[in-house]
């Protein structure tokens, strides 16, 4: 439980962190949009080369009548913009040279990469831990209301499924035989951070499980030593 708090924290964190620069970048991109002055300009070059390449660059006019040359901050391949193109400019009376071309490439692009990238890391985080909270609210529902039972413990196995600090958990297994249906059932307890084969001196172990659906089953693992912080 504790590896999936620490993953769902880790990827929640992230999100966070890229989500809160890209709405800033966002905030100050609508603010300078909304006060620039506009000229028209032509792609001249790409990135200092007669030809088309990654990054764009643009000359425009001033009201005065000067030339002002400046770099894109996109790099795309194929190239955006070909030698020729016209293209609208936004630009700062007080500071020309820091213009930008209005498009959603060049205004945009940054702002809606890290914004996506925050909102997958957040949503994987919030799953594992939404996860954690129904799990943790079903083992209490267990312990209070479920039924329990002996499974007979078959084997202790290495859950290459899961891996965390390049370490794959333990898990004990065990089977139950239901009489009544004549139906063997396996249960897997909670992932171990160690291995727990020489604590158990029990041929059986408990099984907390819901009487509708033994799908919902708990193994009780109290009796193992704890793990050091």
């Amino acid at each position: 439980m504790s590896v999936f708090k620490v993953i769902g924290t880790v990827f929640g964190l992230a999100g966070v962190a890229l989500i809160v620069p890209a709405l800033v970048l966002a905030w100050n991109t609508q603010s300078f949009r909304s006060a620039a002055s506009r000229a028209g300009g032509v792609v001249v070059a790409g990135d200092g080369s007669h030809e088309a390449s990654p990054r764009p660059v643009v000359r425009f006019s001033l009201p005065n009548g000067d030339e002002v040359q400046i770099v894109g901050d996109v790099r795309s391949t194929p190239p955006a913009y070909e030698v020729g193109e016209k293209v609208d400019v936004l630009y700062d009376p007080a500071a020309p040279r820091q213009a930008r071309i209005d498009s959603i490439l060049e205004m945009w692009f940054i702002p809606l990469l890290l914004g996506a990238l925050g909102l997958v890391f957040a949503a994987i985080g919030l799953a594992f831990l939404l996860w954690l909270l129904y799990r943790s609210r079903q083992v209490a529902w267990l312990k209070a209301n479920g039924r329990r039972l002996q499974a007979k413990i078959q084997q202790v196995t290495l859950d290459t499924r899961v891996r965390a600090n390049r370490r794959h958990p333990y898990r004990i297994v065990g089977e139950w035989l239901d009489a009544g249906t004549n139906t063997v059932h396996i249960f897997e307890s909670e992932m171990l951070w160690f291995d727990p084969s020489r604590y158990l001196t029990r041929e059986t172990i408990d099984v907390l499980y819901d009487p509708a659906n033994l799908r919902r089953y708990w193994v009780d693992t109290s009796f193992l030593p704890k793990v050091s912080e």
